[in-house]
């Protein structure tokens, strides 16, 4: 039995494995080789602190009226230790039928609470009858008595650029132990028994050496029924208290008190586990990395009696010791909470780690307190993880930069855990410009071409790209909001036709910026990626803007005071933009990347995409023109310009929670509001010029309206 420190709560606990192997088949039909003895299954069930459930199995297979041998196994399970035994056992009817004297040897297999394994042999010897009942067990484990734990620190301390402290090893330690008892049926109350029992741990050479003693009492409702209650008590665990019932098939029907020679298949009442225990080893140690202290105080020179000033003087310091795998260690000395503007992306270098304070870090498997300020610091900007790095400790935020994510990582090897990222926006497309119109002595001059719109960027609260063997635990990472798309320039107007030139074209509309997309967490060709208790909430993507209008085309004619035009085109009108598309949102994007866990992991808030650009109009045709005067003798034109087509709407912006690039389906925790855009309205075609009077013209022919932008989508997973 393995003795933690003692649980004051009263909590049961079920091994159900043994529950689907207690079945309801007649078992001595199947098994006709173990003489007059039928097989006998046994579910025990208990409660109490130190409890132990188990399913237990007797098999005869040879023997006589009087004798036998059998096979005996069991799966055994508590909240701490869980496992097995099997072995041979011989039963013999003795003392004029009035006893049943036995003996077994068993070897089992067991896993603690550690997920260490232990074989240990059990030897036991029993002797029961009708009033009278004793018995007595040895437990030896056989192999690999100590078994390694973990390693913790104390007494950690810095002096200088160093860490000083404790190493503390702890191992499981397995012993042997025996126990005995003897008890009776109470007088007058055939069906209750009562025993008293001695047991001792740690036998010979073992070093643990614990003795207790216990009482219980069976109350035999039935052959089938026995309800138990037992307390014990030894210096190591203090008070043991038990309840339980105990539940057999196969023993002979009835609940009148059984002799001995109905006794010879019950259970084996005997110890279903393995005792261990946890010892120290304790070593003095002092880091071989360099420890680089920031606090913000003026004139310091990394040590931790002074610190540097600026995260960038110990990262300039770390990286050019020559001594791979520094630690840059972030002070809030002062309790307050440090603030930190990095004024920029800050590329941390290879083989550093980044430790904030108000909380513990890892150091060669070791948990180190902090030692250096209870309130984690606040880093202004985005940190560029290159590869051998780690980030624990730290918010991380983007609010009053241009820095659209919180971290990229782009190598392998890096851990991030215990942080707060959040506050980061993409930047905002570059508007187009407008189109220059024609002037007014610019005859049958085209109208400039509206330019477009850029697209605004995406945001990211981590970026992780062509990477590998990347852990992200403990990390929240919220409000993450993709940059707006530029808007589109207009198209300008066609110049004005003269006596002998058509109008001008009017010029294109430029088509508008789409939104940028906003993701939590985003990988892209990379893999051996574990997530642990990650929290993703609150992402909004950016909104595509208006397509440009186009230019309208130019008139036909143009009276000079002296000479009216002649009859001449009118010009035609430029085409619209189109919209841009609302930006995408993704909780977890995941594109051409392998090999990754999720543990612990959720969605929430609101996951809203960015709304789309309706397409911009096309521009009118203008009209043709027809000229009267007797020195410009009408001609065959003046037909009319045609008008511009309408740009296309933008399409609506997609929220996912998971967005796969790669294999899936992935165990994570959904609560978050999606939320789409429509897509945008298309733009109307523009009105064609009429024809003039003159023979054969014809009106110009109206635009074609766009097409509307498609709707956007949501879903918790997008394949």
């Amino acid at each position: 039995m393995q003795y933690p420190k003692k649980n004051n709560t009263f909590k049961p606990n079920l091994v159900l494995t043994g529950i689907l192997l207690a079945s309801t088949i007649n078992s001595h039909q199947i098994w006709a080789f173990g003489g007059p003895w039928k097989p006998r299954q046994t579910l025990n069930l208990q409660a109490g602190h130190g409890l132990q459930d188990y399913y237990d199995g007797l098999l005869p297979f040879s023997g006589d009226a009087e004798r036998m041998f059998y096979f005996n196994g069991s799966l055994a399970g508590t909240n701490r230790v869980n496992g097995g035994d099997l072995g041979l056992g011989y039963r013999q009817i003795a003392f004029n039928n009035e006893y049943v004297l036995g003996g077994f040897l068993l070897m089992g297999r067991y896993r603690t609470e550690y997920n260490n394994q232990y074989t240990q042999l059990t030897l036991g010897a029993e002797g029961f009858g009708t009033i009278w009942e004793a018995r007595a067990h040895l437990y030896q484990p056989v192999n690999r008595k100590r078994q390694f734990v973990g390693i913790s620190a104390a007494n950690v301390q810095f002096q200088g650029n160093r860490m000083l402290g404790t190493q503390i090893t702890t191992y499981e330690i397995a012993e042997g132990g025996a126990d005995a008892e003897i008890g009776r049926v109470v007088p007058a109350i055939p069906k209750l028994r009562v025993f008293g029992g001695y047991y001792r741990n740690g036998l010979g050479g073992d070093k643990k050496e614990i003795n207790g003693g216990y009482g219980r009492m069976e109350y035999r409702y039935s052959n089938h029924f026995t309800f138990t209650l037992a307390d014990g008590y030894d210096s190591y665990q203090g008070n043991v208290f038990l309840i339980g019932v105990r539940m057999s098939l196969g023993s002979l029907e009835g609940n009148e008190p059984l002799s001995a020679d109905k006794r010879m298949t019950d259970y084996s009442v005997r110890r279903r586990d393995v005792f261990t225990y946890t010892k120290n080893y304790s070593t003095p140690f002092a880091s071989g990395e360099n420890f680089y202290f920031v606090t913000g105080q003026p004139n310091g020179n990394g040590t931790f009696e002074a610190p540097f000033t600026t995260i960038q003087e110990a990262i300039d310091a770390s990286n050019n010791s020559g001594n791979p795998g520094n630690y840059v260690f972030v002070c809030n000395c002062n309790g307050t909470g440090y603030t930190y503007d990095l004024g920029g992306q800050l590329n941390i270098g290879p083989n550093t780690k980044l430790i904030g304070s108000g909380g513990s870090f890892t150091y060669n498997n070791m948990t180190i307190p902090s030692l250096c300020g209870n309130a984690r610091p606040t880093l202004i900007g985005s940190l560029y993880l290159p590869g051998n790095n780690e980030v624990t400790n730290f918010n991380i935020t983007g609010q009053g930069t241009t820095q659209t994510t919180g971290i990229v990582v782009n190598g392998s090897n890096v851990t991030l855990n215990n942080l707060d990222i959040y506050t980061y926006r993409g930047a905002d497309g570059i508007n187009g410009t407008n189109g220059a119109s024609a002037g007014p002595f610019d005859y049958g001059q085209a109208g400039g071409t509206g330019t477009d719109g850029t697209d605004g960027s995406s945001a990211y609260g981590i970026l992780i790209n062509n990477s590998s063997n990347v852990l992200i635990n403990q990390v929240n990472v919220t409000d993450i909001i993709g940059g707006n798309g530029g808007l589109a320039g207009n198209g300008g107007n066609g110049g004005i036709g003269s006596n002998t030139v058509s109008g001008g074209t009017g010029g294109n509309g430029g088509s508008g910026g789409s939104g940028g997309s906003a993701f939590g967490i985003a990988f892209s060709n990379s893999s051996q990626i574990t997530m642990n208790q990650v929290q993703i909430s609150n992402l909004q993507g950016g909104n595509g803007q208006n397509g440009g209008t186009g230019g309208i085309g130019g008139d036909s004619s143009y009276q000079d005071g002296s000479v009216l035009a002649g009859a001449i085109n009118g010009g035609n009108g430029g085409n619209g933009g189109n919209g841009g598309s609302g930006g995408n949102t993704a909780g977890i994007s995941i594109s051409s990347s392998s090999s990754i866990s999720m543990n612990a992991t959720s969605l929430s808030g609101s996951f809203s995409a960015g709304t789309s650009g309706n397409g911009g109009n096309g521009g009118d045709g203008a009209a043709g023109g027809y000229g009267t005067s007797v020195f410009t003798p009408p001609g065959n034109n003046g037909s009319g310009g045609n008008a511009g087509n309408g740009g296309n709407g933008g399409n609506g912006g997609s929220s996912y929670g998971i967005q796969l690039g790669g294999t899936g389906p992935y165990p994570v925790t959904q609560s978050e509001t999606l939320s789409s855009t429509t897509g945008g309205v298309a733009g109307t075609g523009g009105t064609g010029g009429a024809a003039s009077a003159a023979p054969g013209a014809v009106g110009g022919t109206n635009g074609v309206n766009g097409t509307n932008g498609t709707d956007g989508t949501t879903a918790p997973t997008q394949p």
